[in-house]
């Protein structure tokens, strides 16, 4: 496995599940640790479009799903120097998930320009 490479979590240690990352989730190895054969990877929410947990796995946790295209490297490089990357260590813990009815408890004038007004249904 190098830096930059696409993986599948195939383990799942119980302080992963804590952080909401389950087996089968995808991610990309940032840098190895030194010393170990362990990485420091991302992982995404499938919930939740743009989150992500930066968490450290063992090599033995993954599965290689293959290089990243060079235009994606440049881009993750980038993303791994900003100083507030690393500090996402766990993903967000979402109230509803995807197709839960929910009903609108509070308007607001945003919600009137739209139409939609206390009281009404709908669907995530």
């Amino acid at each position: 496995m190098r830096e930059f490479c696409a993986v599948e979590l195939i383990g799942g240690r119980e302080s992963l599940r804590e952080k909401g990352i389950e087996p089968g989730a995808s991610g990309v190895l940032i840098a190895p640790v030194a010393g170990t054969e362990s990485w420091i990877a991302v992982f995404f929410n499938p919930a939740c479009v743009g989150d992500y947990a930066v968490t450290v796995v063992e090599e033995r946790e993954l599965k290689l799903l293959g290089r990243l295209p060079d235009e994606a490297v440049t881009e993750w490089k980038a993303i791994a120097e900003r100083p507030e990357f690393f500090g996402h260590t766990a993903f967000i813990k979402l109230k509803f998930k995807e197709y839960d009815r929910v009903e609108l408890v509070r308007d607001r004038p945003e919600y009137a320009r739209e139409g939609v007004t206390r009281g009404m249904r709908g669907c995530v």
